[in-house]
């Protein structure tokens, strides 16, 4: 979120309520013919599995919305805590080679290849290794939009959960996200991010958005005992470019601003959390990011702590973020980036 970008906010006003959702699909998987041979290298970095294993599901796409609106009817929450849980323990438990399998929406396990310390290439012949396995998270279809098999692998037609992974070249340097950050390095990260902060807060933009907020979150009807921030991206991650942890420091910075304002309401607790999601994290930014009272956490975590007293943030994510939390719990409010029309986008 740039600080001068629109956003829209949600505001729960009421105890109860219907699901609403929104996103875009973070990530096409290949046609079934393809392979990382196929790929250029740019486009090998984190991704559901290439190879998933499971029924050739009907391929018409009104006989599929059909199926869609048979096993989910409207109102029926595709997302669930309880399945989310389960897929995670299953990622967890598997080890390079093996197979792990991940139920679809219509029921059926799908097999996926866990490919972390496999070696593809690339139709330019360089090597990839695969460094990490994950539980990969991506839009839900339904019965007004569905998956096109040409993008997404008609195995996973009706999934919303697969195995992702993260690969790096071959001959690049070992992956040095687990080491620890050194002194010097924590404090020019924390000194870029204040600097930023102050900035911001020094700015007109900061003082409009500020009378914005105490006006919407005046509304709320309930006590908010946390802030949970989705897709935020990293501060100081060297994959992430200036522009974008320019803009991750504006998004951390808001969250600051967003617990000022809700700690000066009279039903609030004395004390906010503040959780942030992202697989882009790195140790200095959790480093950098704690001593602000921000706590990172892994996926999918975040997803499971939602709940109504739960504030929840997320601008330009690369998961289905609206779309999950509103299925799993009716958080307390909500603020995230423009919505995509859903006959542009798989986002309801």
């Amino acid at each position: 979120m740039d600080p001068s970008e629109p956003m829209d906010m949600y505001i729960d006003e009421a105890t109860d309520g219907e699901s609403s959702t929104t996103s875009s699909d973070p990530m096409d998987l290949v046609t079934p013919t393809e392979t990382t041979q196929s790929r250029p290298a740019s486009e090998i970095g984190l991704q559901p599995s290439l190879r998933p294993r499971g029924n050739n599901p009907d391929l018409n796409p009104d006989i599929r919305a059909q199926r869609y609106k048979e096993l989910y009817p409207e109102g029926t929450p595709r997302w669930t805590k309880e399945a989310i849980q389960e897929a995670q323990a299953r990622v967890e438990k598997c080890k390079p080679g093996e197979v792990v399998y991940i139920p679809a929406l219509d029921g059926t396990d799908v097999g996926f290849e866990v490919m972390t310390e496999r070696i593809e290439r690339n139709k330019q012949g360089v090597a990839m290794v695969g460094i990490k396995h994950f539980l990969e998270l991506f839009p839900a279809p339904t019965d007004h939009i569905t998956p096109d098999p040409d993008t997404r692998h008609p195995s996973l037609i009706y999934s919303n959960l697969a195995l992702g992974h993260k690969f790096r070249r071959l001959d690049d340097e070992e992956d040095d996200e687990d080491d620890d950050p050194t002194e010097n390095e924590i404090e020019a990260a924390g000194e870029s991010f204040n600097a930023i902060f102050h900035t911001w807060t020094d700015s007109t933009i900061y003082k409009n958005m500020l009378a914005t907020l105490r006006d919407y979150l005046s509304h709320i009807k309930g006590p908010v005992t946390k802030i949970i921030a989705f897709g935020c991206n990293s501060l100081s991650s060297p994959d992430v470019d200036k522009v974008d942890r320019e803009r991750s420091a504006y998004q951390h910075a808001f969250l600051l601003m967003l617990r000022r304002v809700l700690l000066e309401m009279a039903w609030t607790p004395t004390e906010i959390e503040i959780l942030l999601q992202d697989p882009a994290y790195t140790k200095l930014d959790r480093k950098v990011l704690g001593d602000c009272e921000m706590t990172v956490l892994d996926s999918p975590k975040g997803f499971l702590l939602v709940d109504e007293e739960t504030f929840v943030f997320s601008c330009d994510p690369d998961v289905p973020v609206r779309q999950i939390v509103m299925d799993l719990a009716k958080p307390v409010g909500m603020v995230w980036d423009a919505v995509v029309a859903e006959s542009m986008a798989l986002d309801t």
